[in-house]
C-alpha cells in the first residue's frame, strides 16, 4: 500500500491492506489476491466497497455520505485540491457454480468526488441487476461484488501479463501499450521464456493512438508522439522482471495467472488480477 494509515476499515469499506480486504468472502478473490501482494507491487490506495454494505442501492444520499468519507482520508493534493480517482468492479463467484457470463465492467479513471456515485452506480449496475433477478445463468449468480475506488495517477504505459503452465513453451506473454489501457489498443508484444526469462519472440506495434486522462476529469484520446510511435513500451529489464514476478506468483495463485499493470514513475502498479474477476473474463 502507498498509504499504510488508511488500512483501517470501516464498517461500511475495506481498505486494501487492512484486515477485511483480506478475506475473499468479504471482497472477493481477485481483491484479496491484490491486498496480499502490495508487498511485491505498487498498490495504487484504496477501498473496496462491497454491494452487502446498504439495503437499498436505490439511497445515493446514504452512498455518498459513505464514500465521501472515504475520500476523505486520501491525501490531498496541490492547494488542498481532492484527488482523482478510478473506480471498477471486481465479482467474485461461488467456486461450486458454473463460470458466469457477464458483460465486461465498465470501470472509470480520473474521477473527481462530484462524480464518484455515479461511476461507482455504473460500475456496479450489471451486477446488482443479475443479482436482483436472481441468475444470470442457470445456476449461476454474483457471491462477491465490489465497487474499487483508487487514486488515480496518470501511467506512462498499461501492461498484462499472463502465463498459463499448461500452455506450450511455459512462456509469460506480455503486451504493453501507451497512456491509458483501452479494449482496442494497438499493442507492443513481448514473450519472456519462463526458465531463462530471455525475450524469444514479440513484435513493437505502431501505436498511433493512446488514451490519457483529460483536464476537469474523464479520459481523452490523442496522437502518441511521433518518437514513441515505434519505441518499445517496455524495456528487457522490465519486461524480465515483470515476468518474474508473474512466475512467482503461480505458487499462490490459481493458474492460468493474468495481471493488468501500469508503469508509473517509473515504478510498476499492480491494478486488477483478471482471472480472478468474473467482471473482465466475460
Amino acid at each position: 500500500m502507498e498509504e499504510a494509515e488508511m488500512c483501517e476499515d470501516s464498517g461500511n469499506v475495506h481498505w486494501l491492506g487492512g484486515p477485511g480486504s483480506l478475506q475473499p468472502a468479504t471482497v472477493g478473490a481477485e481483491m484479496a489476491a491484490i491486498s496480499s501482494l502490495h508487498g511485491e507491487f505498487v498498490v495504487p490506495a484504496g477501498f473496496c466497497l462491497p454491494m452487502t454494505f446498504c439495503p437499498r442501492w436505490d439511497d445515493t444520499a446514504g452512498l455518498e455520505a459513505v464514500l465521501r468519507a472515504a475520500v476523505s482520508r486520501f491525501p490531498r493534493g496541490d492547494a488542498g485540491s481532492a484527488p482523482s480517482l478510478r473506480v471498477r468492479a471486481s465479482v467474485g463467484l461461488d467456486q461450486r457454480a458454473p463460470r458466469m457470463r457477464l458483460p465486461r465492467a465498465p470501470s472509470f479513471h480520473n474521477v473527481g468526488e462530484d462524480a464518484l456515485v455515479e461511476a461507482v452506480m455504473e460500475s456496479a449496475a450489471p451486477f446488482l441487476s443479475a443479482r436482483r433477478r436472481g441468475q444470470v445463468e442457470p445456476g449461476c449468480v454474483p457471491s462477491r461484488v465490489v465497487v474499487v475506488v483508487q487514486r488515480f495517477e496518470r501511467p506512462r504505459a498499461w501492461i498484462s501479463a499472463s502465463f498459463d503452465p499448461e500452455a506450450a513453451g511455459r512462456v509469460v506473454v506480455l503486451r504493453a501499450g501507451w497512456g491509458l489501457r483501452e479494449d482496442d489498443d494497438v499493442a507492443d508484444l513481448l514473450v519472456i521464456d519462463g526458465a531463462t526469462r530471455a525475450v524469444v519472440g514479440g513484435q513493437v506495434a505502431d501505436k498511433r493512438r493512446m488514451t490519457i486522462d483529460a483536464e476537469g476529469g474523464g479520459v481523452r484520446e490523442t496522437e502518441v508522439q511521433a518518437e514513441l510511435r515505434e519505441t518499445p513500451c517496455l524495456d528487457g529489464r522490465t519486461a524480465r522482471e515483470i515476468a518474474s514476478r508473474t512466475l512467482e506468483l503461480v505458487s499462490v495463485l490459481p493458474t492460468p495467472v493474468r495481471l493488468e499493470l501500469e508503469l508509473t514513475k517509473g515504478r510498476l502498479h499492480l491494478l486488477g488480477v483478471p482471472s480472478l474477476n468474473a467482471a473482465t473474463e466475460s
